[in-house]
């Protein structure tokens, strides 16, 4: 069963190497980006390690604001992709109790990332316009 856990320091060397896949590079950066994000946690802020049983799959980025709504990066280890892993980790963290508040999810997906939009439309996120940078804002809105 996938469950999320917050990332620790000590996780990140299991994630690093995942941000040397070029796939991986192309979309989020290169192996900076999750002690990046590490040191950005607070309140609203949370990055969470995506563990099948003990085996770490994938990562969780997520943002809350004030107005209910939450952005978020998902990324599934380059070794774990098209197993179902990315839709296991958005509906664990869709179902996470400090989450119950939130009543839109979204993530901007850069256009050409052709398969996080299938991802997202899996998961029944509806898509947006494309912006002035060549970001598409998919969205789910909780009733």
């Amino acid at each position: 069963m996938l469950r999320l856990k917050p990332l620790d320091a000590s996780d990140l060397p299991i994630v690093e190497p995942w941000f040397d896949d070029t796939e991986t590079q192309r979309w989020l950066g290169g192996r900076e980006w999750p002690a990046l994000g590490f040191s950005l946690q607070g309140p609203d802020r949370q990055l969470y390690l995506a563990l099948d049983e003990t085996t770490p799959v994938g990562l969780l980025d997520c943002e809350t604001y004030p107005d209910n709504n939450a952005s978020f990066a998902v990324l599934t280890a380059p070794e774990m992709r098209n197993r179902g892993i990315g839709r296991a980790i958005l509906s664990a963290f869709m179902a996470e109790p400090a989450y119950s508040h939130i009543s839109r999810f979204f993530a901007g997906i850069e256009r050409g990332n052709v398969a996080s939009a299938a991802l997202m439309l899996s998961c029944s996120f509806v898509e947006g316009e494309e912006d002035e940078d060549g970001f598409i804002d998919f969205e789910y809105r909780r009733s």
